[in-house]
């Protein structure tokens, strides 16, 4: 009992006075049997309210048993006079179809919507299972980042995350769970080793642990050394990277010419998981760097990423989500010209008029004229302060909106003459109406750099 109580007072207690609540995992396997049993003994101890502790079942629907753990976990938490939150995972998860990452995600979705401010999860992980997240991280060729492996104390959904078993080998576990006669349950999929995780928990690790019985030890050493190493890269690098990435999360790429590939592929990685919280594979790395960053054959290379496009305009890289084409959309805004929603999420447009002549907004439309908003246009205008007919590609080139951004920018029109692109540019100053018009697009998509 010293050893665990120690490790998860230590951990835990330090948050009693800041005002925080917890939420346990609890699978009622024997792993959160056991750290829910330590835990009601940490109340206990220093009298905590009711409302500072919640616990949370999830049922996955898989196995035919799945109701009856629920019960248990039920029992056992009237037993403590604990919170109990029971949540069913509606979408249907096949067997032995990806069914570890699937089931991890639908998790996730619950947890982080019934997730209050300020609630600290705490999990059942052990060191044991450390070793097999690095074990599992070496199979699929992880960077850095793979073999780090879990941390005792990190963060979910901005809310703290702890662990406070992670350097407690198993064996401890179910010697504590024996002698304090912790019920649990047993869930039959833990000893399919069609499963990667159970086929190194079950065949690999106790052949390894045959030959170096502290094994698991050195992996927990090995993790945290990489966490370190992790660190020290992330603290000499950051200010390189801050210095390239744009306000627009942009990355402007001539850092390329003053570091070595080394440096390039960790500034990559960082960027690249920035935008979709998932570190590129080295094949995804190379094709950045040589197909669209090197790429000096085309004018502006594109990557394709699932949903996703990574494309080079100038000296910077830009990631996006690949949207539909919207340049044959055409809005009309009709009085009295309340806010108009756009299409593709690119925000909205909204209007006032204003006595003062501005070079910045354009005429205000006459009362027999239709407004219209499309995002597309070919022929050559007259712009404010030119004298002289230019395309509106030229007008792109001159407020650099990278090629993809052009149709998802809206260009104002008076019946069909074009006035302008909102925001930017206006093909002429008020010869006609004495009163210009104020026109705002908010959450406009930023020019480059």
């Amino acid at each position: 009992m010293t050893l665990f109580k120690n490790i998860i007072f230590n951990q835990i207690k330090k948050y009693f006075n800041l005002n925080y609540s917890f939420l346990i995992l609890y699978s009622g396997g024997i792993d959160s049997s056991v750290l829910l049993h330590l835990i009601i003994k940490l109340k206990k101890i220093y009298t905590l309210k009711k409302n500072k502790f919640r616990v949370l079942h999830i049922n996955h629907k898989i196995q035919s048993k799945s109701y009856s753990w629920y019960q248990h976990c039920k029992k056992e938490c009237q037993k403590y006079n604990i919170n109990l939150i029971y949540k069913e995972i509606n979408q249907k998860i096949q067997e032995k179809s990806n069914t570890e990452e699937k089931a991890r995600k639908a998790r996730l979705k619950i947890i982080q919507k019934i997730l209050q401010p300020k609630e600290i999860i705490i999990t059942g992980h052990h060191l044991n299972d450390q070793c097999e997240t690095l074990l599992l991280a070496l199979t699929r060729g992880s960077g850095i980042d793979g073999l780090s492996g879990m941390k005792e104390c990190s963060y979910m959904f901005h809310n703290i995350l702890l662990r406070p078993l992670l350097n407690v080998p198993k064996k401890k576990i179910y010697q504590y769970a024996i002698e304090n006669n912790i019920k649990w349950i047993e869930d039959s999929s833990n000893f399919d080793i069609h499963y990667n995780r159970n086929f190194l928990r079950k065949k690999i690790i106790p052949l390894i642990e045959n030959k170096w019985p502290n094994f698991i030890y050195s992996c927990y050493k090995t993790s945290q050394l990489f966490h370190q190493n992790k660190f020290l890269i992330e603290y000499f690098i950051k200010n390189i990277y801050k210095k390239y990435l744009n306000s627009d999360l942009s990355l402007n790429i001539k850092f390329i010419n003053k570091y070595n590939i080394e440096i390039h592929n960790i500034i990559l990685r960082k960027w690249f998981f920035l935008h979709i919280k998932k570190m590129p594979t080295t094949h995804q790395l190379n094709k950045l760097y040589f197909e669209v960053i090197k790429n000096k054959k085309k004018n502006n290379p594109i990557m394709l990423i699932k949903n996703y496009e990574i494309q080079k305009y100038k000296q910077n890289i830009y990631f996006f989500i690949n949207n539909y084409n919207i340049k044959n959309t055409s809005m009309i805004w009709n009085k009295p010209y309340n806010i108009l929603k756009l299409p593709l999420q690119i925000g909205y447009i909204s209007k006032k008029n204003v006595k003062n002549k501005t070079n910045i907004f354009p005429p205000a439309p006459l009362n027999n004229q239709i407004v219209k908003i499309n995002f597309f246009l070919k022929k050559k205008m007259l712009f404010i302060y030119q004298k002289k007919h230019t395309t509106i590609k030229k007008m792109w080139q001159k407020f650099n909106i990278p090629p993809w951004q052009r149709n998802k920018i809206p260009l104002l029109f008076y019946d069909d003459e074009f006035i302008g692109a909102i925001g930017l540019f206006y093909t002429k100053q008020n010869q006609i109406n004495k009163k210009n018009w104020e026109i705002h697009w908010f959450h406009k998509i930023k020019q480059s750099h």
